[in-house]
């Protein structure tokens, strides 16, 4: 076997902790899908014992697929049109950045689901809400359903809340909460929330950009980023008049932005 350079090999680790450019931000990103890879394929193999940890599973391969997905937009576009007029190469750092904050949630939500915390209860308690919030959307589509195999659908998909309420409602740790803590999951459940956080003797319900907390992650180090991604995964002012600068000849600065865009979520590994 080859003898490992350790100082190689640190100043290769110390390069991709910073990812200071596109390629290097790629390189990290191929690791992160090799791995990802790996372990769907490790998965096809097992038998899973319940629906939790087969859409555990499933989680990991839809940030898989979004992955080579942020890889391909970073990769960047050309087009020419059927005059002639051509549109040389460029990376658009706003879509760069909303599959980014895509990336964020999801991979926020697998770590709060199913890794956040050591008691299994409380993060089945959590996997329960996140089922119900999205049955509880589907319902919006009730008015709109004509088809008997749809309107079969929905009506199952209500008993299906009705009981998974009453599981939450009857499970024990919903019993063993206080009449505060109650609220708080009483509240999840009417609003459609599942981003709960069971701190010590305290229940409460974060916000997407508040998942970092739950992650192990240096106090402080992503304050804000959320808000960040936000901005320009919607056609804000900012986001429009910003826009405009990113692609001067001169200054190619929607590469940095792009590049800055891509690494911070790929940091997220280190701390």
């Amino acid at each position: 076997m080859e003898k490992i350079n350790l100082l190689e090999l640190r100043a290769t680790v110390f390069r991709l902790m910073m990812c200071r450019n596109i390629e290097d931000s790629c390189e990290l990103l191929d690791i992160y899908s090799n791995f990802l890879l790996s372990s769907i394929d490790y998965h096809d193999k097992l038998d899973f014992s319940s629906q939790e940890e087969a859409d555990a599973a499933m989680i990991s391969q839809m940030i898989f697929t979004k992955i080579l997905h942020l890889k391909s937009a970073v990769s960047g576009i050309t087009y020419s049109n059927n005059t002639g007029v051509k549109l040389n190469r460029i990376i658009d750092p706003t879509v760069v950045v909303s599959l980014v904050r895509n990336i964020f949630e999801t991979v926020g939500l697998f770590n709060l689901m199913f890794r956040a915390t050591d008691n299994r209860d409380f993060r089945y308690i959590i996997y329960l809400l996140w089922v119900l919030s999205g049955l509880k959307y589907r319902q919006r589509f009730e008015q709109q359903a004509i088809m008997e195999e749809n309107l079969n659908k929905i009506a199952q998909e209500k008993q299906d809340i009705d009981n998974i309420i009453d599981e939450i409602r009857n499970s024990k740790i919903y019993l063993e909460q206080g009449d505060s803590e109650k609220s708080v999951i009483e509240q999840a459940i009417k609003e459609k929330k599942y981003l709960l956080h069971f701190n010590g003797d305290k229940i409460e319900i974060l916000h997407w950009q508040r998942l970092t907390e739950t992650m192990e992650i240096k106090e402080g180090l992503f304050d804000n980023f959320y808000s960040y991604f936000s901005l320009y995964a919607h056609p804000t002012n900012v986001s429009v008049f910003q826009y405009a600068d990113m692609f001067k000849r001169e200054e190619m600065t929607f590469l940095d932005l792009t590049n800055f865009n891509t690494s911070v979520p790929l940091k997220l590994g280190r701390y």
